[in-house]
């Protein structure tokens, strides 16, 4: 059966360093037929996302939602991760 899992944030209250290795964790507990969808501000989880899709390309997607306008129809297609996409969604702390 396919599942889907959705979490917003995962890394919240959490130590940068853990972050990472959180995804890492959760990528390989998933069931090959499910999905797991994260919403993330986290450098240290996109880095790591980067890094999965590179060793699984078929299986890791990036989805950018930024600059979209959600009140007419959009489609969503997976987004290249590029110079672009990185200074679009990095996070930057004061």
């Amino acid at each position: 059966m396919t599942q889907c899992f959705c979490i917003d944030e995962p890394e919240e209250h959490m130590h940068t360093k853990l972050q990472a290795m959180l995804l890492k964790e959760l990528f390989s507990l998933i069931p090959q037929v499910s999905q797991l969808w994260i919403a993330t501000h986290s450098i240290g989880m996109m880095r790591m996302a980067k890094d999965l899709q590179d060793k699984y390309p078929s299986q890791v997607v990036f989805i950018d939602f930024h600059d979209r306008d959600y009140d007419n129809s959009v489609v969503i297609t997976p987004t290249k991760i590029d110079r672009k996409f990185w200074s679009t969604n990095s996070v930057c702390c004061s």
